[in-house]
């Protein structure tokens, strides 16, 4: 990969083509090597088939992970008999306008009349991807997911899950029920657990930055002071102390009235002497907000340090022993 190559994530989708069009086209002005789509493509928004067909017609290398969106919809294919909760589960998220996509009343229809195309689609999604920006013996780590990784289980045993039945088979072995999915993880289980991705800057979406309550907002200035005023940006969590950061929230709300984010990785535009990333950030407004729906592009700077796993490592171990106090006091 080039040294100026970027690497592209792009946030929750829910069916505006037509912001994922404005992206994409922002996009193809860098030099890039993938896009790697965090999930959500579907529900809420106007036109969630138009969003997968854009996808499936890309001919870029590009990644596919799998978000709370489409477990609901695969859960709710396989039958109320062997998942009774999903369809009910399901309904809470917005899957009206999948099912009018598809030209389906309910979920029995849906299995009947979606294409094979589509469905392989959705099985064949992956719960993780990694990359890795190198300059001597210091490396700079990301994870991608759409929620985070199961918080109490080691990672590279999750780094396997590559589809559908690699996930549920994951979650049987380690008798995990249908709502510990991580896929559902919570903004509080994310925030409590900064180290369950061991070392690795976490890029995801799932929680929308209007929503979420932390004093993150903008930047941590190192003087204690805060921005909160903007909501429509990445969002980063900190490691104690506000040395580096630990994970970056891209779902910016395009489904509420807000803005689809994707975030741009480049070598070029990696300090590791100072362990500084700028960070490409393009966005696209909803069409609930505008008619005209136009990218823009600006930097996010975020400290970071290949010499945080010491802490990680400090801090699992304390996590670890805390959470074994409680399940023997159980």
């Amino acid at each position: 990969m080039a040294k100026e190559d970027y690497i592209w994530a792009i946030g929750d989708i829910h069916g505006y083509a037509v912001s994922l069009r404005a992206i994409l086209n922002k996009i193809s002005e860098y030099p890039f090597k993938r896009l790697i789509f965090l999930g959500d493509y579907i529900d809420r928004g106007p036109e969630p088939k138009e969003v997968l067909d854009t996808i499936l017609s890309l001919s870029y290398d590009k990644v596919t992970l799998m978000g709370e969106h489409e477990y609901l919809l695969l859960s709710a294919l396989e039958g109320e008999e062997l998942k009774p909760k999903a369809v009910l589960e399901w309904s809470k998220y917005g899957y009206e306008s999948t099912l009018k996509a598809f030209d389906a009343a309910d979920v029995e229809g849906l299995r009947k009349k979606m294409d094979p195309a589509y469905y392989n689609f959705f099985t064949s999604l992956k719960l993780f991807h990694t990359e890795s920006f190198e300059k001597g013996d210091k490396q700079f780590n990301l994870l991608f997911s759409h929620a985070g990784p199961f918080v109490d289980f080691p990672l590279d045993q999750q780094l396997k899950i590559d589809s559908y039945e690699a996930l549920l088979s994951f979650m049987k072995a380690k008798s995990i029920s249908f709502e510990g999915c991580c896929l559902l993880n919570t903004d509080k289980m994310l925030q409590r657990n900064l180290t369950a991705w061991d070392n690795y800057l976490l890029v995801h979406g799932h929680i929308r930055t209007q929503y979420r309550q932390n004093r993150n907002r903008l930047q941590f200035s190192g003087k204690g002071s805060f921005n909160f005023d903007f909501s429509d940006i990445p969002n980063p969590l900190y490691y104690p102390g506000g040395a580096a950061v630990s994970a970056l929230d891209i779902d910016t709300g395009v489904d509420v009235g807000g803005k689809l984010t994707a975030v741009g990785f480049c070598y070029d535009n990696i300090d590791f002497r100072k362990g500084k990333i700028n960070i490409k950030v393009i966005q696209a407004d909803s069409s609930r907000r505008s008619r005209n729906v136009n990218a823009i592009v600006f930097d996010l700077s975020l400290p970071f340090t290949d010499e945080i796993g010491w802490l990680g490592r400090l801090l699992n171990r304390i996590f670890n022993t805390q959470r074994k106090k409680i399940k023997s006091k159980k």
